[in-house]
């Protein structure tokens, strides 16, 4: 598996493999930009980096579209590249 390539399990125990796009910062938040495999051209989920009690990152779904419209209005247009236009 290649080192951009992150696993999570969601909650009913099933693995979705994503490739790691980009980490960014925004207002001293750190998020996560990722791939889907399952659905590359489908875009990029986005999740924040928050740590949990034994000092270790943890990735938390952005489900609010106010948080998301912040980090993708952090990115500029040519951030996306070719890969992300039409």
């Amino acid at each position: 598996m290649d080192e951009d390539t992150i696993v999570l399990v969601d909650e009913e125990g099933f693995e979705h493999n994503f490739t790691l796009y980009r980490i960014l910062e925004v207002d001293d938040v750190r998020y996560a930009l990722l791939v889907p495999e399952e659905d590359p051209d489908g875009g990029v989920v986005a999740f924040r980096l928050d740590v949990d009690e034994d000092g270790e990152d943890v990735l938390v779904m952005v489900e609010e579209d106010d948080e998301f419209e912040r980090v993708v209005s952090a990115l500029d247009d040519d951030d996306w590249g070719d890969d992300w236009e039409e």
